[in-house]
């Protein structure tokens, strides 16, 4: 009875199932993070006397990030049911990695802080897309144990781009 048990719950969760779901979380640990950074590099942005950063540019990302986000889910989630999750993500992380560049290139703060906004505002499309993935390859009795996973991966994803951030600046300075 025991191996009859353990051989119903490995065909309630086969492989590639556990793939889909750590493979989703390993995504939305990487969406996390363009939206995540600005409060661990508003203080490296504040002590470069030669950018011309000001309290208003930090208030200004640390406040309005948010709402983009926010704008973001009310105008771009429904790409995720129109063409798919994996698209949408792909899309999300593509353009993510534009504003990122963006950024880093970016010499003038009010640049900086629309770049930044434009990232926290496709970040939008990212939960619609993780949990559109989740209802395409998992009967919706296994949504729960995804769901928390893309959870789990949010606060990892906030985590390791405060530590990344903080590596990473004090070997090479904010601007690499």
């Amino acid at each position: 009875p025991i191996a009859s048990k353990a051989h119903e719950a490995q065909a309630k969760w086969p492989l590639w199932k556990i793939a889909i779901i750590v493979v989703n979380a390993l995504m939305y640990i990487v969406s996390i993070m363009p939206a995540s950074v600005s409060s661990p590099l508003v203080p490296l942005l504040e002590s470069d006397v030669g950018l011309g950063w000001t309290t208003q540019n930090s208030q200004i990302i640390l406040s309005m990030n948010r709402l983009a986000e926010a704008l973001g889910l009310l105008t771009l989630a429904w790409l995720a049911d129109a063409y798919g999750g994996a698209v949408a993500m792909s899309w999300y992380l593509f353009a993510a990695a534009c504003a990122m560049l963006g950024m880093a290139a970016a010499g003038r703060p009010p640049l900086i802080v629309d770049l930044l906004m434009l990232a926290c505002f496709v970040r939008g499309i990212a939960w619609p897309a993780a949990v559109r993935i989740l209802a395409d390859h998992l009967a919706s009795a296994q949504w729960e144990v995804g769901i928390c996973a893309i959870g789990v991966a949010s606060r990892v994803g906030s985590f390791f781009t405060s530590e990344i951030v903080a590596l990473t600046s004090t070997a090479l300075g904010w601007r690499g």
